[in-house]
């Protein structure tokens, strides 16, 4: 998904807070707004599985404690974004 300009992609950050507005929409003024919604819970997940550092934050979180004999210890992993 791209900038109303189309020079730059929609950021996953960009969807989700527009998702959250759109969210706070269709509670105040009611569900004809659904289909927005919808679509932009879709373009969420696919932005999510798309974008590298959260496949990386999903293959890491799968190799943690809670990953038994192949987990890393969570002191080596830092999830914290640096940007």
């Amino acid at each position: 998904m791209r900038h109303a300009d189309g020079n730059q992609e929609v950021t996953l950050d960009e969807l989700e807070r527009v998702l959250a507005v759109v969210a706070y929409c269709v509670l105040r003024m009611g569900p004809h707004l659904n289909p927005l919604l919808d679509r932009l819970e879709r373009e969420v997940e696919r932005a999510r599985k798309d974008d590298p550092r959260e496949r990386a934050r999903r293959i890491l979180e799968a190799h943690t404690e809670r990953g038994g004999r192949k987990a890393i210890p969570l002191s080596a992993v830092a999830l914290t974004s640096r940007e």
